[in-house]
């Protein structure tokens, strides 16, 4: 039994998201977890503390410590406050707590003075709280006898913690990569200045040549990774996937009756837009005169607004009202029943070429149809090419989104499933991909 066997060394994983944090970065943290403890190790997790938690997080598993740390105030949280101090009480606008709206816009100019004010306190990240009090709980643990630190990203903050603990002798460093650090285009611009850019890309250079091994969870991450690496140093980057947690057997059960079911789990911002898929879909429902009868849309999660458009408005205007229902965040068991009874799942992707939605695996392990809205050369796209079965828009022609969505509702109607590559999606599932994760860092 796991149990029974001996410890063969400490690790230290260092990750602001860890479960119950309901960030999706801290799935891959617990996966990594999971993975060293289950090969024999003991795991202590040093991460962000969660509002009202006090002293060690509980775990039932004696092989996994959590230690969460009190992150040191932001210089512009300590701004603020000093700011309401001064400033005379204000009565609170309506409508912008517990409303799903959203009030707070874009800047389009800021002064040179706080723009660089405001880039360096994003320097990796806005999470530069939690590096001192990681550093000073991780220490602890590797001067106890920890020789392995592995930290993983976004925010890219812990691998700040990393480069400082590699210094410690005998200690080896895996560095992660679930996103872009440097070369990311959802860092705002007015955090950003060109001398800040480049005290970053030097962060990035300099931990990328100190860790001693550098995972990345796609291929296109790991192609611009690689561009940053001398030739010599290939040998120290691995593509680890998210990975498949569940695959059901390929034995598909008969479709229920009733209307085409269509679900999304997750959150609408940055490209991430349903607009062209609820166009589509009123195309489609008007042409073959469908209703709610034919037809039911769930949007599972943050769905209400896309930045400051509000998505209810547009179901509405379309006339999707009856077809399409937003329900605001479940219980994972519960939205996974939403999923477990979809006919199409419904995935968005668009502008990231290089980075796969963790929703693309859990989706994959039900072999349910996956629709999905994704760049034509990026890596979503690319994988459900692989895998087969599926259905990949990655125009945002109405015509083009309408014949498609035509399409899917004809062939769930009749119950036609993904037929999708077996050997690949095993290949993808997570027992396989953590295990190639050990081999390499034990190689």
């Amino acid at each position: 039994m796991r149990e029974d066997r001996p410890i063969v060394e400490n690790v230290v994983l260092i990750a602001y998201h860890f479960p119950p944090d309901r960030a999706v970065g801290s799935l891959r943290a617990a996966k990594v977890a999971r993975a060293f403890r289950d090969a024999g190790h003991h795991v202590d997790v040093v991460t962000a503390q969660l509002p009202g938690e006090t002293g060690t997080r509980f775990t039932e598993d004696p092989g996994l410590v959590v230690h969460p740390v009190t992150l040191l105030p932001h210089p512009g949280e300590l701004f603020l406050r000093f700011k309401a101090l001064l400033a005379r009480p204000r009565p609170s606008r309506q409508g912008t707590e517990g409303a799903g709206g959203v009030d707070w816009t874009p800047p389009t100019r800021v002064a040179g003075w706080k723009r660089l004010l405001d880039s360096l306190q994003w320097l990796p990240d806005d999470r530069q709280g939690f590096i001192l009090p990681a550093w000073r709980r991780a220490r602890r643990l590797v001067r106890a006898g920890a020789a392995l630190v592995y930290s993983t990203a976004p925010p890219y903050s812990p691998h700040l913690v990393g480069l400082a603990l590699s210094s410690i002798k005998g200690v080896r460093w895996v560095m992660e990569l679930r996103d872009p650090w440097t070369d990311n285009e959802w860092k705002p611009w007015w955090v950003r200045t060109r001398a800040t850019d480049v005290l970053d890309a030097g962060l990035e250079r300099l931990c990328l040549r100190r860790a001693d091994l550098v995972v990345a969870v796609s291929d296109g991450i790991r192609r611009r990774i690689a561009a940053r690496l001398p030739t010599r140093d290939a040998s120290r980057l691995v593509v680890v996937r998210n990975g498949i947690e569940h695959l059901v057997s390929s034995v598909r059960t008969p479709r229920r009756s009733g209307p085409v079911r269509i679900a999304y789990v997750g959150t609408f911002y940055h490209a991430r837009d349903p607009r062209p898929f609820l166009r589509g879909l009123a195309a489609a429902c008007r042409k073959r005169r469908m209703g709610p009868e034919q037809v039911c849309v769930d949007f599972i999660g943050a769905c209400r607004s896309i930045g400051t458009v509000s998505v209810e408005k547009e179901i509405d205007t379309l006339g999707l009202t009856g077809v399409v229902r937003i329900h605001d965040w479940l219980p994972h068991a519960a939205a996974k029943v939403f999923v477990d009874e979809a006919d199409v799942l419904l995935l968005l992707a668009q502008r990231q070429p290089d980075q796969v939605p963790n929703k693309l695996y859990e989706y994959l392990g039900t072999r349910r149809l996956i629709l999905a809205f994704a760049d034509a050369d990026g890596e979503t796209a690319r994988m459900l090419r692989q895998v087969g079965g599926h259905h990949v828009i990655t125009g945002v022609d109405d015509a083009e989104i309408e014949c498609a969505l035509d399409e899917v509702l004809m062939s769930a109607s009749h119950g036609d499933g993904a037929k999708a590559n077996d050997p690949v999606l095993k290949e993808w599932t997570t027992e396989v991909q953590m295990k190639r994760l050990l081999v390499a860092v034990h190689g």
